[in-house]
């Protein structure tokens, strides 16, 4: 009894072989190929970057990898996720911050032409804007560039008028009279 076998091993109908007009009595296999089934490969996922902020709650950091060989026939597929994001160890975030204005003071008279100063003070916070902030020990912003808000020009003191009693001023706005 006669077995028509595919390339695999497999059994399969005599038909098959007889359409191949295979003899019956001596020619019992033919060469053929098979598409061999390939897994996806992957890369190693890559290092952590570099976190996505300097300080605070909100960085992010990333690792990706790449498809090496994709897959074929019945092989494995690939996963979808090809990154991976992490947050950051939190740091705390310090800046430099004036202190409010202080009262206009005058040299020995009662009114007139003064100054007004304020200091700078070094400030640490979580980062989120609605984080609350509180005053450190200066050495915390030794690294830190000296600026506000990004303007290096640091003004700690300013010229202002303290009203005599009776006199009459005009502002141009009220933020004119608030700051005087």
């Amino acid at each position: 009894m006669l077995d028509c076998v595919r390339s695999d091993g497999k059994s399969v109908d005599i038909k098959f072989c007889e359409e191949l007009s295979l003899e019956k009595n001596w020619q019992m296999n033919i060469s053929c190929t098979v598409e061999c089934p390939v897994n996806c490969q992957l890369s190693e996922w890559s290092t952590w970057s570099e976190c996505s902020q300097t300080c605070g709650l909100e960085g992010k950091m990333r690792r990706q990898r790449s498809v090496v060989q994709a897959s074929q026939g019945d092989g494995r597929p690939c996963p979808s996720q090809m990154e991976q994001w992490k947050p950051c160890p939190v740091r705390p975030c310090y800046r430099w911050q004036y202190s409010p204005w202080s009262e206009c003071r005058v040299e020995s008279v009662v009114c007139g032409h003064g100054t007004r100063y304020r200091n700078l003070s070094c400030f640490v916070s979580d980062g989120s804007s609605d984080g609350e902030s509180s005053m450190v020990d200066e050495e915390l912003c030794n690294t830190l560039e000296l600026a506000i808000n990004g303007d290096r020009k640091i003004i700690l003191k300013e010229a202002c008028i303290l009203p005599c009693p009776g006199d009459i001023l005009l502002f141009k706005n009220m933020d004119d009279m608030i700051n005087t």
